[in-house]
């Protein structure tokens, strides 16, 4: 597929809801990925209209982790029938007991082909039980790059050479020590997360 242009639109980061569009031009049409969908279908269609994108676009979600502010079990009846779900192989079971696993998925441990001239590389990182996916994007078309990455805890050495010199860095990233202490949240939650 020859590529024309690539264009990234965060409509949401916040524990309320994760959910980023990537759109991906070819001469003859456009593929929407989001990258997360922790939104309700009805939120982020109203978003993505504000923005000047159609939701019937929606060809692939790329999953960084299931945690319900990056994934909304509110997708499984409204996601595009031909859609493709991509998700590590390690979140699979949590996937299954939540029904994800009846759409079209595609569970994913190495680098995988998004769509022909667009590769992602995911690097599975610390994040609770199951790790959450940093990803590197290459558009092969036009040698640039987009690096992902959210609810990663630190920046490891690791991490830090996975998203070395791309073009664009995106990081999902709302830690405050101060509203985290004056939170309403429970202690023993409070201490994990610090």
């Amino acid at each position: 597929m020859q590529l024309l242009s690539a264009k990234l639109c965060v409509l949401a980061s916040s524990s309320s809801g994760n959910c980023s569009l990537l759109a991906i031009k070819s001469p003859t049409k456009t593929i929407t990925v989001l990258i997360d969908a922790g939104l309700s279908p009805r939120k982020t269609m109203a978003l993505m209209e504000r923005a000047g994108h159609d939701h019937t676009t929606i060809g692939h979600v790329l999953l960084t982790h299931l945690d319900v502010d990056h994934w909304n079990n509110g997708w499984l009846a409204k996601l595009p029938e031909s859609t493709v779900v991509h998700l590590h192989r390690r979140h699979t079971g949590r996937a299954s007991r939540s029904g994800l696993l009846y759409l079209k998925t595609h569970p994913f441990e190495s680098g995988f082909e998004l769509v022909p001239g667009v590769h992602v590389s995911p690097l599975l990182v610390a994040h609770d039980d199951l790790g959450t996916a940093a990803f590197r994007i290459e558009f092969q078309g036009f040698g640039t790059s987009l690096g992902y990455a959210t609810d990663t805890g630190r920046p490891t050495p690791k991490l830090c050479d996975h998203l070395a010199q791309v073009d664009v860095l995106a990081i999902e990233s709302n830690y405050c020590p101060e509203l985290q202490k004056a939170s309403t949240r429970p202690a023993l939650l409070k201490d994990r997360i610090r």
